[in-house]
C-alpha cells in the first residue's frame, strides 16, 4: 500500500465528487494506491473536530468517514516516526 498526495487538479476532481455525491465540501490530499481509500482535511468543520482535521473513508460508494487526527502536521509526522521504526501503519 502506498500513499500518494493529490495533486491539484486531482484534488479538485475528487473534492467536485465528494461536493456532488455526498454535499460535503471537503479539500482531499490523499489516497491508497490501488484501493479506494482517501483522506481529506474538513476545510469547513463539517464534523465539529475543528477546521484541519483529518478524516479518511474506505469507499467512494459509502458515506462513512473515520476521524484521523487534528491536523495534516500531526498526520504526517506520525507517519514520519512510524515509518522511522519500520512501522507501515499510523
Amino acid at each position: 500500500m502506498t500513499n500518494v498526495l493529490l495533486t491539484p487538479e486531482i484534488a479538485k476532481v475528487f473534492r467536485q465528487l465528494t461536493l456532488a455525491v455526498y454535499g460535503y465540501d471537503v479539500l482531499p490530499i490523499m489516497y491508497v494506491d490501488g484501493y479506494r481509500q482517501g483522506s481529506f482535511v474538513d476545510i469547513y468543520n463539517t464534523f465539529g473536530r475543528g477546521y484541519n482535521s483529518i478524516y479518511s473513508y474506505s469507499d467512494m460508494e459509502r458515506s462513512v468517514f473515520v476521524y484521523t487526527c487534528d491536523s495534516l502536521e500531526e498526520y504526517l509526522t506520525r507517519h514520519y516516526h512510524a515509518l522511522s521504526n519500520n512501522r507501515f501503519c499510523v
